[in-house]
């Protein structure tokens, strides 16, 4: 068997095999997918397996991963299928925040456990990709009605100014 790193990047699609667990014509389905989830939903769709998240929590190496990938103040996910500590997870941004509650990625990343634990990638991303389609098709959860894009975004500012003063009060820093 021979190992072949795997890489697509285009326009609004992102998808990384390093290690080459998608055989050719498995990856190809997987972009013909997600491609098709992207012009449906007018997300990004991000996708990285890897053996490798170095010192990061899965959570921060997907965030990152989605951040360097596309741009910040887009709309779309990154799936981060994680060999290295077996801790996957699924970062949103913008409008997919709004989209993918908590719940529905949990429920994503659930579906697709049987899989993941054979290291059948092929079929644990054709069960999430299908599992965020479908959730599109089914409008923003009740959960999360009544929120805009902006109110995500300013929450999400409000966090970071929360952390950034603790931080700063932790440090004894005062300000004049």
């Amino acid at each position: 068997v021979s190992v072949s790193a795997k890489k697509y990047d285009e326009d609004k699609v992102f998808i990384s095999d390093k290690e080459g667990y998608l055989s050719d014509s498995a990856f190809s389905d997987i972009v013909d997918t997600a491609e098709k989830l992207s012009d449906k939903t007018g997300y990004n769709v991000g996708i990285i397996i890897t053996d490798d998240i170095g010192s990061k929590s899965p959570m921060a190496f997907s965030d990152d991963a989605y951040m360097d990938v596309f741009t910040k103040n887009s709309d779309g996910f990154m799936i981060l299928l994680n060999n290295d500590t077996y801790e996957d997870h699924i970062s949103t941004a913008g409008n997919a925040i709004l989209m993918y509650s908590d719940a529905r990625l949990n429920n994503v990343l659930d579906s697709a456990g049987s899989y993941l634990k054979e290291e059948d990638f092929y079929s644990a991303l054709k069960v999430m990709l299908g599992r965020l389609d479908s959730y599109y098709d089914e409008g923003v959860p009740p959960e999360n009605e009544g929120y805009t894009k902006d109110d995500i975004e300013n929450a999400v500012k409000q966090d970071f100014i929360g952390r950034l003063i603790n931080i700063v009060h932790r440090m004894g820093i005062l300000f004049v």
